[in-house]
Protein backbone atom coordinates (compact mmCIF):
# COMPACT_ATOMS: atom_id res chain seq x y z
CA UNK A 1 0.00 0.00 0.00
CA UNK A 2 1.60 3.35 -1.05
CA UNK A 3 2.02 6.25 1.37
CA UNK A 4 -0.48 8.49 -0.44
CA UNK A 5 -3.24 5.89 -0.09
CA UNK A 6 -2.37 5.33 3.60
CA UNK A 7 -2.54 9.05 4.29
CA UNK A 8 -5.92 9.38 2.59
CA UNK A 9 -7.18 6.36 4.53
CA UNK A 10 -6.08 7.79 7.88
CA UNK A 11 -7.54 11.20 7.07
CA UNK A 12 -10.84 9.57 6.06
CA UNK A 13 -10.96 7.53 9.28
CA UNK A 14 -10.12 10.58 11.41
CA UNK A 15 -12.74 12.68 9.61
CA UNK A 16 -15.37 9.95 10.10
CA UNK A 17 -14.58 9.76 13.84
CA UNK A 18 -14.78 13.54 14.21
CA UNK A 19 -18.10 13.69 12.32
CA UNK A 20 -19.45 10.81 14.43
CA UNK A 21 -18.50 12.60 17.68
CA UNK A 22 -19.97 15.91 16.50
CA UNK A 23 -23.25 14.26 15.45
CA UNK A 24 -23.53 12.52 18.83
CA UNK A 25 -22.86 15.76 20.71
CA UNK A 26 -25.40 17.63 18.58
CA UNK A 27 -28.05 14.95 19.02
CA UNK A 28 -27.45 14.81 22.79
CA UNK A 29 -27.96 18.57 23.10
CA UNK A 30 -30.88 18.61 20.65
CA UNK A 31 -32.79 15.74 22.27
CA UNK A 32 -32.34 17.31 25.71
CA UNK A 33 -34.25 20.31 24.36
CA UNK A 34 -36.65 18.49 22.05
CA UNK A 35 -37.40 14.87 23.05
CA UNK A 36 -37.35 12.64 20.00
CA UNK A 37 -39.29 9.45 20.45
CA UNK A 38 -40.84 7.54 17.60
CA UNK A 39 -43.96 5.52 18.39
CA UNK A 40 -43.75 2.34 16.32
CA UNK A 41 -46.72 0.58 17.98
CA UNK A 42 -49.58 -0.36 15.66
CA UNK A 43 -52.17 1.74 17.52
CA UNK A 44 -49.83 4.64 18.35
CA UNK A 45 -50.36 4.01 22.05
CA UNK A 46 -47.73 6.56 23.12
CA UNK A 47 -48.79 9.27 20.68
CA UNK A 48 -51.37 11.95 21.46
CA UNK A 49 -54.54 12.18 19.41
CA UNK A 50 -55.40 15.12 17.17
CA UNK A 51 -58.01 16.20 19.75
CA UNK A 52 -55.29 16.81 22.34
CA UNK A 53 -52.83 18.38 19.91
CA UNK A 54 -55.52 20.82 18.73
CA UNK A 55 -56.28 21.71 22.35
CA UNK A 56 -52.60 22.22 23.19
CA UNK A 57 -52.19 24.69 20.32
CA UNK A 58 -54.23 27.27 22.23
CA UNK A 59 -53.28 26.24 25.77
CA UNK A 60 -51.73 29.25 27.55
CA UNK A 61 -51.93 28.40 31.27
CA UNK A 62 -48.53 27.89 32.89
CA UNK A 63 -48.80 24.35 34.21
CA UNK A 64 -46.52 21.95 36.04
CA UNK A 65 -47.02 18.20 35.91
CA UNK A 66 -45.36 16.67 38.96
CA UNK A 67 -44.43 12.98 38.81
CA UNK A 68 -44.20 11.75 42.40
CA UNK A 69 -41.20 9.48 41.81
CA UNK A 70 -37.52 9.85 41.06
CA UNK A 71 -36.41 9.44 37.45
CA UNK A 72 -35.04 5.99 38.25
CA UNK A 73 -38.35 4.82 39.79
CA UNK A 74 -40.87 6.58 37.54
CA UNK A 75 -43.40 4.76 35.39
CA UNK A 76 -41.64 4.89 32.02
CA UNK A 77 -44.82 4.06 30.09
CA UNK A 78 -46.80 7.06 31.33
CA UNK A 79 -43.68 9.27 31.20
CA UNK A 80 -43.29 8.55 27.48
CA UNK A 81 -46.75 10.02 26.93
CA UNK A 82 -46.27 12.93 29.34
CA UNK A 83 -43.17 13.98 27.41
CA UNK A 84 -45.39 14.59 24.39
CA UNK A 85 -47.30 17.26 26.31
CA UNK A 86 -44.13 19.11 27.30
CA UNK A 87 -42.80 18.91 23.75
CA UNK A 88 -46.07 20.19 22.27
CA UNK A 89 -46.57 23.21 24.53
CA UNK A 90 -43.99 25.48 26.16
CA UNK A 91 -46.39 26.35 29.01
CA UNK A 92 -46.27 22.76 30.30
CA UNK A 93 -43.35 21.54 32.39
CA UNK A 94 -42.70 18.09 33.86
CA UNK A 95 -40.91 17.79 37.20
CA UNK A 96 -39.93 14.62 39.07
CA UNK A 97 -40.35 14.66 42.84
CA UNK A 98 -38.17 12.24 44.79
CA UNK A 99 -40.15 11.55 47.98
CA UNK A 100 -36.99 10.32 49.69
CA UNK A 101 -35.67 13.86 49.39
CA UNK A 102 -39.01 15.68 49.69
CA UNK A 103 -41.35 13.41 51.71
CA UNK A 104 -43.89 16.15 52.48
CA UNK A 105 -44.51 17.11 48.85
CA UNK A 106 -48.14 17.62 47.83
CA UNK A 107 -49.74 18.27 51.19
CA UNK A 108 -51.24 21.51 49.88
CA UNK A 109 -52.86 19.65 46.96
CA UNK A 110 -54.51 16.88 48.97
CA UNK A 111 -58.18 17.38 49.76
CA UNK A 112 -60.40 15.18 51.89
CA UNK A 113 -60.29 11.54 50.86
CA UNK A 114 -57.36 11.95 48.45
CA UNK A 115 -53.90 10.46 48.73
CA UNK A 116 -50.62 10.81 46.90
CA UNK A 117 -48.62 7.63 46.34
CA UNK A 118 -45.54 6.75 44.34
CA UNK A 119 -45.97 7.50 40.64
CA UNK A 120 -49.04 9.60 41.26
CA UNK A 121 -49.20 12.65 39.01
CA UNK A 122 -50.20 16.10 40.27
CA UNK A 123 -51.24 18.65 37.62
CA UNK A 124 -50.98 22.22 38.95
CA UNK A 125 -51.83 25.57 37.41
CA UNK A 126 -52.25 28.62 39.61
CA UNK A 127 -54.47 27.80 42.59
CA UNK A 128 -56.03 24.72 40.98
CA UNK A 129 -54.65 21.20 41.03
CA UNK A 130 -55.67 17.65 40.27
CA UNK A 131 -54.18 14.43 41.62
CA UNK A 132 -54.13 11.38 39.35
CA UNK A 133 -53.27 7.99 40.77
CA UNK A 134 -51.00 5.82 38.64
CA UNK A 135 -53.69 3.12 38.57
CA UNK A 136 -56.02 5.60 36.81
CA UNK A 137 -53.65 5.53 33.84
CA UNK A 138 -54.46 1.87 33.15
CA UNK A 139 -57.76 0.26 32.16
CA UNK A 140 -58.44 -3.23 33.48
CA UNK A 141 -60.17 -6.12 31.74
CA UNK A 142 -62.84 -8.31 33.33
CA UNK A 143 -60.21 -10.65 34.82
CA UNK A 144 -58.37 -7.76 36.44
CA UNK A 145 -55.41 -7.70 34.05
CA UNK A 146 -54.21 -4.44 32.48
CA UNK A 147 -55.86 -4.02 29.09
CA UNK A 148 -55.18 -0.47 28.00
CA UNK A 149 -53.65 2.96 28.54
CA UNK A 150 -55.78 5.87 29.75
CA UNK A 151 -53.00 8.43 30.26
CA UNK A 152 -54.08 10.89 27.59
CA UNK A 153 -57.71 11.05 28.74
CA UNK A 154 -56.65 11.69 32.34
CA UNK A 155 -53.99 14.31 31.56
CA UNK A 156 -55.92 16.25 28.91
CA UNK A 157 -59.02 16.53 31.08
CA UNK A 158 -56.82 17.49 34.05
CA UNK A 159 -55.29 20.29 31.99
CA UNK A 160 -58.76 21.49 31.09
CA UNK A 161 -59.79 21.42 34.74
CA UNK A 162 -56.81 23.30 36.20
CA UNK A 163 -56.91 25.95 33.45
CA UNK A 164 -60.67 26.52 33.64
CA UNK A 165 -61.83 29.73 35.30
CA UNK A 166 -65.56 28.96 35.29
CA UNK A 167 -67.40 26.82 37.84
CA UNK A 168 -70.29 24.77 36.47
CA UNK A 169 -72.49 22.80 38.87
CA UNK A 170 -74.48 19.67 38.03
CA UNK A 171 -76.75 18.15 40.68
CA UNK A 172 -78.02 14.56 40.80
CA UNK A 173 -81.38 14.01 42.50
CA UNK A 174 -81.59 11.58 45.43
CA UNK A 175 -84.37 10.06 47.50
CA UNK A 176 -86.20 8.09 44.77
CA UNK A 177 -83.99 5.02 44.56
CA UNK A 178 -81.78 6.65 41.95
CA UNK A 179 -78.64 4.77 41.00
CA UNK A 180 -75.27 6.30 41.88
CA UNK A 181 -73.77 6.36 38.42
CA UNK A 182 -70.16 6.92 39.38
CA UNK A 183 -68.89 6.56 35.82
CA UNK A 184 -71.11 9.38 34.60
CA UNK A 185 -70.08 11.62 37.48
CA UNK A 186 -66.44 10.86 36.77
CA UNK A 187 -66.92 11.83 33.12
CA UNK A 188 -68.45 15.14 34.17
CA UNK A 189 -65.71 15.84 36.71
CA UNK A 190 -63.13 15.13 34.02
CA UNK A 191 -64.82 17.91 32.04
CA UNK A 192 -64.25 20.22 35.06
CA UNK A 193 -67.89 20.14 36.19
CA UNK A 194 -68.70 20.18 39.89
CA UNK A 195 -71.14 17.40 40.86
CA UNK A 196 -73.23 16.90 43.98
CA UNK A 197 -76.39 15.10 45.13
CA UNK A 198 -79.59 16.89 46.10
CA UNK A 199 -82.86 15.75 47.69
CA UNK A 200 -85.79 17.79 46.38
CA UNK A 201 -87.88 16.53 49.28
CA UNK A 202 -85.85 18.61 51.73
CA UNK A 203 -83.81 21.00 49.56
CA UNK A 204 -84.48 23.68 46.98
CA UNK A 205 -82.56 23.62 43.73
CA UNK A 206 -79.61 26.03 44.21
CA UNK A 207 -79.36 29.10 41.99
CA UNK A 208 -75.89 27.93 41.00
CA UNK A 209 -77.28 24.69 39.49
CA UNK A 210 -76.52 24.66 35.76
CA UNK A 211 -78.09 21.22 35.29
CA UNK A 212 -80.18 18.68 37.18
CA UNK A 213 -79.90 14.96 36.39
CA UNK A 214 -82.52 12.40 37.42
CA UNK A 215 -80.77 9.06 37.05
CA UNK A 216 -83.05 5.99 36.94
CA UNK A 217 -85.64 6.81 39.64
CA UNK A 218 -87.52 3.81 41.03
CA UNK A 219 -90.15 5.74 43.03
CA UNK A 220 -92.32 8.70 42.07
CA UNK A 221 -91.74 12.40 42.75
CA UNK A 222 -94.15 14.26 45.03
CA UNK A 223 -96.21 17.22 43.79
CA UNK A 224 -93.97 19.54 45.84
CA UNK A 225 -90.86 18.16 44.13
CA UNK A 226 -92.50 18.50 40.71
CA UNK A 227 -93.23 22.14 41.54
CA UNK A 228 -89.54 22.75 42.29
CA UNK A 229 -88.59 21.04 39.05
CA UNK A 230 -91.09 23.16 37.11
CA UNK A 231 -89.83 26.41 38.67
CA UNK A 232 -86.26 25.47 37.75
CA UNK A 233 -87.10 24.70 34.11
CA UNK A 234 -89.23 27.81 33.73
CA UNK A 235 -86.22 29.84 34.88
CA UNK A 236 -84.21 28.43 31.96
CA UNK A 237 -82.72 25.39 33.71
CA UNK A 238 -81.43 22.19 32.10
CA UNK A 239 -82.65 18.73 33.09
CA UNK A 240 -81.72 15.21 32.00
CA UNK A 241 -83.90 12.24 32.96
CA UNK A 242 -82.91 8.58 32.45
CA UNK A 243 -85.40 5.74 32.87
CA UNK A 244 -85.03 1.98 33.19
CA UNK A 245 -87.35 -0.29 31.22
CA UNK A 246 -88.36 -2.41 34.20
CA UNK A 247 -89.44 0.52 36.42
CA UNK A 248 -93.09 1.54 35.96
CA UNK A 249 -95.80 3.70 37.49
CA UNK A 250 -93.99 7.01 38.06
CA UNK A 251 -97.21 8.88 37.30
CA UNK A 252 -96.37 12.33 38.71
CA UNK A 253 -93.03 12.45 36.91
CA UNK A 254 -94.56 11.05 33.70
CA UNK A 255 -97.34 13.67 33.78
CA UNK A 256 -94.92 16.55 34.23
CA UNK A 257 -92.66 15.34 31.42
CA UNK A 258 -95.75 14.96 29.21
CA UNK A 259 -96.59 18.62 29.87
CA UNK A 260 -93.29 19.41 28.14
CA UNK A 261 -94.25 17.33 25.09
CA UNK A 262 -92.72 13.92 25.92
CA UNK A 263 -94.74 10.84 26.83
CA UNK A 264 -92.95 8.05 28.71
CA UNK A 265 -94.44 4.64 27.88
CA UNK A 266 -94.40 1.76 30.35
CA UNK A 267 -93.12 -0.74 27.83
CA UNK A 268 -89.83 -2.06 26.50
CA UNK A 269 -88.21 -1.86 23.08
CA UNK A 270 -87.06 -5.11 21.49
CA UNK A 271 -84.82 -5.26 18.43
CA UNK A 272 -85.35 -8.02 15.88
CA UNK A 273 -82.93 -6.92 13.14
CA UNK A 274 -79.58 -8.69 13.24
CA UNK A 275 -77.70 -5.53 12.24
CA UNK A 276 -79.07 -3.75 15.32
CA UNK A 277 -78.00 -6.37 17.87
CA UNK A 278 -74.43 -6.87 19.06
CA UNK A 279 -73.94 -10.01 21.13
CA UNK A 280 -70.93 -9.92 23.46
CA UNK A 281 -69.72 -12.46 25.98
CA UNK A 282 -71.90 -10.94 28.70
CA UNK A 283 -74.96 -9.40 27.02
CA UNK A 284 -76.84 -8.63 23.84
CA UNK A 285 -76.66 -4.87 23.31
CA UNK A 286 -78.95 -3.07 20.90
CA UNK A 287 -77.51 -0.44 18.57
CA UNK A 288 -79.38 2.87 18.48
CA UNK A 289 -80.06 4.95 15.37
CA UNK A 290 -78.94 8.58 15.51
CA UNK A 291 -80.94 11.58 14.47
CA UNK A 292 -78.40 13.97 12.98
CA UNK A 293 -77.74 17.05 15.10
CA UNK A 294 -74.81 18.83 16.76
CA UNK A 295 -74.37 15.98 19.25
CA UNK A 296 -74.39 13.07 16.79
CA UNK A 297 -72.79 14.69 13.74
CA UNK A 298 -69.24 13.49 14.41
CA UNK A 299 -70.41 9.97 15.34
CA UNK A 300 -72.34 9.63 12.10
CA UNK A 301 -69.35 10.85 10.04
CA UNK A 302 -67.02 8.42 11.81
CA UNK A 303 -69.57 5.58 11.69
CA UNK A 304 -69.37 5.02 15.45
CA UNK A 305 -72.34 3.58 17.30
CA UNK A 306 -74.15 4.01 20.61
CA UNK A 307 -75.72 1.02 22.33
CA UNK A 308 -78.66 0.54 24.67
CA UNK A 309 -79.20 -2.47 26.92
CA UNK A 310 -82.44 -4.37 26.62
CA UNK A 311 -84.78 -3.15 27.56
CA UNK A 312 -85.33 0.58 27.04
CA UNK A 313 -88.64 2.37 27.43
CA UNK A 314 -90.13 3.93 24.33
CA UNK A 315 -90.94 7.63 24.25
CA UNK A 316 -93.52 9.52 22.20
CA UNK A 317 -94.11 13.14 21.23
CA UNK A 318 -97.33 14.71 22.52
CA UNK A 319 -98.95 18.03 21.67
CA UNK A 320 -98.60 20.86 24.20
CA UNK A 321 -100.18 24.27 24.47
CA UNK A 322 -96.92 25.95 25.38
CA UNK A 323 -93.81 26.94 23.49
CA UNK A 324 -92.18 23.52 23.70
CA UNK A 325 -90.37 22.06 20.71
CA UNK A 326 -89.57 18.33 20.88
CA UNK A 327 -86.75 16.74 18.84
CA UNK A 328 -85.74 13.10 18.52
CA UNK A 329 -82.14 12.23 19.41
CA UNK A 330 -81.94 8.41 19.52
CA UNK A 331 -84.27 5.79 18.07
CA UNK A 332 -84.59 2.04 17.61
CA UNK A 333 -84.42 0.40 14.19
CA UNK A 334 -87.40 0.05 11.86
CA UNK A 335 -87.40 -3.69 12.68
CA UNK A 336 -87.98 -3.17 16.41
CA UNK A 337 -91.21 -3.45 18.38
CA UNK A 338 -92.49 -2.53 21.84
CA UNK A 339 -94.14 -4.77 24.42
CA UNK A 340 -95.62 -4.29 27.88
CA UNK A 341 -94.95 -7.94 28.77
CA UNK A 342 -91.68 -7.40 30.63
CA UNK A 343 -91.21 -11.07 31.53
CA UNK A 344 -91.78 -12.29 27.96
CA UNK A 345 -91.54 -9.44 25.45
CA UNK A 346 -91.92 -11.49 22.28
CA UNK A 347 -93.33 -10.15 19.05
CA UNK A 348 -96.69 -11.81 19.73
CA UNK A 349 -97.15 -9.36 22.62
CA UNK A 350 -96.11 -6.33 20.55
CA UNK A 351 -97.98 -3.07 21.10
CA UNK A 352 -96.29 -1.16 18.29
CA UNK A 353 -94.05 -2.35 15.47
CA UNK A 354 -91.39 -0.20 13.85
CA UNK A 355 -88.98 2.49 15.02
CA UNK A 356 -89.51 4.00 18.48
CA UNK A 357 -87.93 7.02 20.12
CA UNK A 358 -85.31 6.19 22.77
CA UNK A 359 -84.28 9.78 23.58
CA UNK A 360 -86.11 13.07 23.05
CA UNK A 361 -85.22 16.70 23.80
CA UNK A 362 -87.86 19.28 24.75
CA UNK A 363 -86.90 22.94 24.51
CA UNK A 364 -88.95 25.94 25.62
CA UNK A 365 -88.38 28.82 23.24
CA UNK A 366 -89.69 31.37 25.76
CA UNK A 367 -87.62 30.39 28.80
CA UNK A 368 -84.67 28.55 27.21
CA UNK A 369 -85.27 25.55 29.48
CA UNK A 370 -84.19 22.15 28.12
CA UNK A 371 -85.47 18.73 29.14
CA UNK A 372 -83.66 15.67 27.77
CA UNK A 373 -85.38 12.33 28.41
CA UNK A 374 -83.86 8.90 27.71
CA UNK A 375 -85.67 5.58 27.94
CA UNK A 376 -82.31 3.85 28.45
CA UNK A 377 -79.77 4.13 31.27
CA UNK A 378 -76.81 2.94 29.23
CA UNK A 379 -75.59 6.49 28.61
CA UNK A 380 -75.37 6.68 32.40
CA UNK A 381 -73.76 3.30 32.97
CA UNK A 382 -71.73 2.76 36.15
CA UNK A 383 -68.65 1.74 34.20
CA UNK A 384 -68.19 4.15 31.32
CA UNK A 385 -64.82 2.65 30.40
CA UNK A 386 -66.30 -0.83 29.98
CA UNK A 387 -68.87 0.40 27.49
CA UNK A 388 -66.17 2.31 25.60
CA UNK A 389 -64.08 -0.87 25.44
CA UNK A 390 -67.02 -2.55 23.69
CA UNK A 391 -66.51 0.04 20.95
CA UNK A 392 -69.57 2.16 21.74
CA UNK A 393 -69.55 5.95 22.15
CA UNK A 394 -72.06 6.14 25.01
CA UNK A 395 -69.76 7.98 27.41
CA UNK A 396 -68.72 10.39 24.70
CA UNK A 397 -72.35 10.91 23.66
CA UNK A 398 -73.33 11.70 27.26
CA UNK A 399 -70.46 14.17 27.66
CA UNK A 400 -71.03 15.95 24.35
CA UNK A 401 -74.78 16.07 25.02
CA UNK A 402 -74.16 17.73 28.41
CA UNK A 403 -71.66 20.18 26.95
CA UNK A 404 -74.09 21.01 24.15
CA UNK A 405 -76.95 21.70 26.56
CA UNK A 406 -74.65 23.95 28.61
CA UNK A 407 -73.21 25.58 25.47
CA UNK A 408 -69.72 24.23 25.91
CA UNK A 409 -67.83 23.38 22.77
CA UNK A 410 -64.87 21.29 23.93
CA UNK A 411 -65.21 17.61 24.86
CA UNK A 412 -62.33 15.28 25.64
CA UNK A 413 -63.44 11.68 25.69
CA UNK A 414 -60.42 9.82 24.35
CA UNK A 415 -60.68 6.06 23.81
CA UNK A 416 -58.53 3.74 25.92
CA UNK A 417 -55.57 2.50 23.88
CA UNK A 418 -55.10 -1.25 23.91
CA UNK A 419 -51.85 -2.67 25.24
CA UNK A 420 -52.04 -6.06 23.60
CA UNK A 421 -49.20 -6.61 21.18
CA UNK A 422 -50.04 -7.57 17.62
CA UNK A 423 -48.69 -10.97 16.61
CA UNK A 424 -46.69 -11.50 13.44
CA UNK A 425 -47.92 -14.67 11.77
CA UNK A 426 -45.69 -16.40 9.18
CA UNK A 427 -46.23 -19.61 7.28
CA UNK A 428 -43.53 -22.25 6.80
CA UNK A 429 -42.36 -20.97 3.40
CA UNK A 430 -41.84 -17.45 4.73
CA UNK A 431 -39.97 -18.76 7.77
CA UNK A 432 -37.54 -20.82 5.66
CA UNK A 433 -37.09 -17.98 3.14
CA UNK A 434 -36.16 -15.51 5.89
CA UNK A 435 -33.82 -18.10 7.45
CA UNK A 436 -31.97 -18.69 4.20
CA UNK A 437 -31.69 -14.96 3.41
CA UNK A 438 -30.58 -13.69 6.83
CA UNK A 439 -28.69 -16.71 8.17
CA UNK A 440 -27.08 -18.02 4.98
CA UNK A 441 -27.01 -15.71 1.96
CA UNK A 442 -26.30 -12.33 3.64
CA UNK A 443 -23.44 -13.66 5.89
CA UNK A 444 -21.86 -15.46 2.92
CA UNK A 445 -22.00 -12.31 0.77
CA UNK A 446 -20.47 -10.23 3.57
CA UNK A 447 -17.71 -12.82 4.07
CA UNK A 448 -16.98 -12.89 0.33
CA UNK A 449 -16.85 -9.09 0.18
CA UNK A 450 -14.48 -9.02 3.16
CA UNK A 451 -12.15 -11.56 1.56
CA UNK A 452 -12.14 -9.62 -1.73
CA UNK A 453 -11.28 -6.36 0.00
CA UNK A 454 -8.53 -8.08 2.01
CA UNK A 455 -6.72 -9.48 -1.07
CA UNK A 456 -7.21 -6.26 -3.02
CA UNK A 457 -5.57 -4.20 -0.31
CA UNK A 458 -2.81 -6.78 0.16
CA UNK A 459 -1.79 -6.42 -3.49
CA UNK A 460 -1.65 -2.61 -3.38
Amino acid sequence: MNKKYKTISWISVAAAIVIFILVNVFMSVFTSKVPIKVDLTTNKRYELTDVTYDYLKSYTADTTIYIVASESRQDTTSRAILDRYEAANSHIKIVNIDTAVNPSFGMEYVSQGETISENSVVVVSGDKSKIISNSDFYASSEDGSIAGLNVEQEITTALKYVSSEEETYIYFTAGHGEADFKGAKESLENESYKTADISLMTQDIPEEADMLIIARPTSDFSTAEIAKLDTYLRAGGNVQVYFNGSVTGLQNLYAYIASAGIQVNDDVIVESATHAVNISSSAAIYIADYVENDVSESFIDEKRVAGYIPYAKSLSKVNTSGAYSVSEYLASSSSSYTSAEFSNPVIDTAINKGSSSIALMSENAETGGQLFVSGSILLMTDDVTTINNFGYVNAEYFTILTNSMLEREESFVIPVKELGAAKLTMNTIVKYTLFIVFVCIIPILLLAAGIAVFFRRRNM
